[in-house]
């Protein structure tokens, strides 16, 4: 199962995610919020974003918003995305 965005897409709420289902179980998860267009294509990172947690802010109305869960053990690293938030509004 990928990745699982919690929380409003709405200015000044907190997303949050849950990682998934990951197979090697993982000891260990890095993240990565993107900001996508209107139709939940062309995503790029959020310069900072990189917390299990992101506040939705002004700059996102209109976007909608993903995360990228990267997660690692002593064997392989591996990253799952998150179906993008409605618009944010």
């Amino acid at each position: 199962m990928r990745p699982i965005i919690t929380g409003a897409a709405a200015q000044g709420q907190t997303l949050g995610v849950v990682p998934g289902t990951w197979n090697g179980a993982p000891s260990a998860y890095t993240y990565q919020w993107q900001k996508c267009d209107a139709s939940g294509a062309s995503c790029t990172a959020i310069p900072g974003a990189i917390a299990e947690t992101y506040v939705v802010g002004t700059a996102d109305v209109g976007a909608r918003i993903t995360v990228a869960v990267t997660g690692a053990n002593s064997v392989t690293t591996a990253t799952a995305v998150a179906t993008p938030t409605a618009a944010v509004q």
